[in-house]
């Protein structure tokens, strides 16, 4: 009996010493992952050939260990993405030189048997280790989690089996696999492998890079994978008639006795890692193909819209007549604009106009130009409109408008003319009093003076305040340019105080790299964040030390895109939204996240640049299942439209603020909208987003009943 305590006192200390020096090697960077993997591989390859040497197999033990060693090396570069996979394959036909060295070798007794034994050592364990940077790895981002997560549920199989085998005092144990291994029991292997799959769960609430299914399948691999890694290396110790294979760690052997497991685990959780892979490319490959780019109505973004309003509407137990009333528009205009092109054919354009809610006061929203603008967007882009002047307190309604076109297909000319032909048809709706339109995507200061212009010379007169967002030269105000931008600023630094993260400290990942995602970008950086990845249209770029923003942006201006950025990967665009990073900024477009990929956001805090870019489905799986924060459009984003009611006043009262006026008031505006959201949160015990819509419907719904005939 004192001999099982003082061994397991002897493996406890080594374990004691050796696990926390893995780990944190692991947990601190790539590269002391690969050191580490390396001086192993190395170590429990020579340990190997040491045991099978003798003058019948004769192992070239330097041949194998550099073949084996430059296979982990440039494996490992090209996992990194450092290296293209030319190299990695070129090492390939190295295994050749084993003949030719084999051919010139003198005094070999059996020269295949001392090549097939090289090979197998190649094979038996340079394999497993050079699997491994193809787990550690994806899309070259180094992904710390999977590896512990192998390695956990194979220590906890083997503890959990060694622990209970030990001292099961129940009843006479049942042996596993006598002939190979007495001492393991079908007692042993059950324990271990509860305990691994309390692991893997365990795995999945703190790592979500994969999904609880995942883990558990990982953790059921170790269980029966690693047990028969153990009795594979038991089956070769018996055959040598020895007992460890060194005595390298004390209480536990040599480094083979450790990772006999790891070597049969290691390539089935490649396998099914790859396979997975592989069956969600297809699957989200075919999803794209069936939509054409299009949003499907499980998908809408006013279907999404409504969800939150629903939500926020039963728990402030709204009547349900006043519901009925906003969860329609007011007025929903469609009309034709035939446009003189320059070549002199006429094409027909289709434009939208959705004025959402004048409770308040007059619409107010953006104009895009976009070639996938359709009703169903505008119209929940304008109700997002109406909950964010609400929720920022600001004396209008909700609007939104657009023209179904590309405008980088048409010339300066053709803008011009499709502009004026939209406002000339929206005479009746604009105006200073009515609806204030503004810029939005595929627009900007230029299309807002021409939108003045007709409007005024249709009317005769001189007003500036029909429309926002016009060139400061006649009337626009300074700080618009970059107001969203820094609006998502101030709700970023807000949430990260509430997170208690220094944003010092914070990596942030940024999709879409546009007006508002540069501004977040550079405005972040100066406050001290690192933002390690950014995106575009042509992919994604990460940089674990940090992008230069200023250069990004000096980059895009000159080449139009993000391609070829210096210091950074090219991943996938989709590849930014799961990277492991305290912010997530979606400024792109809506339903990034959506119920497929939200299990994979492994960020801190989510700040939704963009309008929808989480499906209700994927708002739930964040809020409920990943625990994570997020700070919704209608406050995140309000920044824009928070200077465009600046500018209006300005221009009502002809007067002009300076930069330091707009930037203060604003941010005061954010800030207080922010406080009010999060103590809704608190009282109601609800997210933030709807905390936010709470605080939103409820000021529009007092005001419809201050204002309404409809009593009863």
């Amino acid at each position: 009996m004192f001999k099982k305590y003082s061994n397991i006192i002897l493996r406890t200390g080594s374990s004691l010493v050796g696990i926390p020096l893995v780990v944190s090697l692991i947990y601190w960077n790539a590269w002391g992952y690969f050191l580490l993997f390396f001086i192993i591989l190395i170590g429990t390859l020579l340990e190997f050939y040491k045991l099978i040497s003798n003058q019948e197999t004769a192992p070239l033990r330097i041949w194998g260990l550099t073949f084996a060693g430059l296979l982990y090396i440039f494996s490992f570069l090209y996992a990194s993405a450092i290296m293209p996979g030319t190299y990695f394959y070129s090492t390939i036909p190295l295994l050749t030189s084993i003949y030719f060295i084999m051919l010139y070798k003198k005094n070999v007794y059996k020269p295949f048997s001392s090549i097939a034994y090289t090979f197998l050592g190649i094979i038996y364990i340079g394999i497993p280790f050079t699997l491994l940077h193809f787990i550690a790895f994806y899309k070259g981002v180094y992904h710390y989690e999977f590896i512990l997560g192998i390695l956990f549920t194979i220590w906890a199989n083997d503890i959990g089996a060694y622990l209970v085998g030990s001292f099961w005092t129940f009843w006479e144990r049942h042996h596993l696999f006598k002939r190979i291994s007495p001492k393991k029991s079908w007692e042993g292997s059950i324990g271990g492998g509860i305990l691994t799959l309390l692991v893997a769960y365990a795995m999945s609430r703190y790592y979500t890079s994969w999904n609880m299914a995942e883990w558990m399948i990982v953790g059921a691999i170790a269980v029966v994978a690693g047990t028969y890694g153990d009795l594979i290396e038991s089956l070769l110790k018996r055959s040598l008639q020895i007992k460890d294979s060194g005595s390298i760690i004390p209480g536990h052997g040599g480094l083979l006795d450790r990772f006999d497991s790891f070597l049969l685990v290691v390539p089935l959780v490649v396998a099914f890692n790859t396979a997975g892979q592989e069956m969600n490319f297809v699957k989200n490959t075919n999803k794209k193909a069936a939509m054409n780019y299009t949003l499907t109505n499980d998908d809408s973004p006013f279907e999404s819209m409504l969800k939150h309003v629903n939500d926020a509407s039963q728990i402030i137990g709204l009547d349900e007549k006043i519901y009925n009333v906003l969860q329609s528009p007011d007025k929903q205009v469609i009309v034709s604009l035939p446009i003189i092109m320059d070549d002199g054919t006429v094409q027909v354009f289709k434009g939208y106009r959705v004025i959402y809610s004048r409770l308040l006061g007059p619409s107010k929203g953006g104009i895009r130009y976009n070639s996938h603008v359709e009703l169903d967007e505008v119209k929940a882009l304008a109700a997002w409109m109406t909950w964010k002047c609400a929720l920022v307190d600001l004396p209008f309604g909700g609007a939104k408008g657009g023209v179904e076109c590309d405008p980088k297909q048409l010339s300066a000319g053709e803008l011009e003319r499709l502009t004026r032909s939209y406002t000339t048809a929206m005479l009746e709706v604009f105006g200073p009093d009515k609806d204030i339109p503004a810029p939005d995507m595929g627009t900007g200061p230029r299309e807002m003076a021409w939108i003045m212009d007709t409007y005024n010379q249709a009317h005769g007169t001189i007003t500036p305040a029909v429309v926002t967002g016009k060139p400061v030269a006649i009337g626009g105000s300074l700080g618009r340019v970059e107001a969203t931008g820094r609006g998502i600023m101030v709700s970023t630094l807000a949430a990260l105080q509430q997170l208690k993260i220094n944003v010092k400290n914070a990596t942030v990942a940024i999709q879409g790299f546009g007006n508002v995602g540069s501004y977040t970008a550079q405005l972040l950086q100066e406050k001290g964040a690192k933002i390690v990845a950014i995106s575009d249209l042509s992919g994604a770029y990460y940089s674990a030390n940090g992008i230069d923003i200023q250069q990004a942006i000096a980059h895009k201006a000159k080449y139009g895109r993000l391609t070829g950025l210096l210091g950074t990967k090219e991943l996938p665009n989709q590849d930014l939204l799961t990277l492991a990073v305290d912010v997530l900024i979606p400024a792109a477009s809506p339903n990034a996240i959506t119920h497929e990929n939200a299990h994979q956001v492994q960020a801190k805090l989510i700040v939704e640049g963009a309008n929808g870019p989480l499906t209700a489905e994927a708002d739930e799986i964040i809020h409920n299942h990943k625990n994570i924060m997020v700070i919704p459009d209608i406050l995140a984003n309000a920044g824009g439209v928070v200077v465009s009611y600046f500018e209006w006043v300005q221009n009502r009262q002809g007067t002009k603020w300076p930069i330091e006026k707009v930037y203060q008031k604003a941010d005061y505006i954010i800030q207080d909208a922010y406080n009010r959201v999060y103590e809704a949160s608190k009282k109601y015990q609800t997210s933030m987003r709807k905390a936010a819509y709470i605080v939103a419907v409820n000021k529009v719904a007092q005001a419809y009943q201050l204002r309404s005939t409809l009593k009863k």
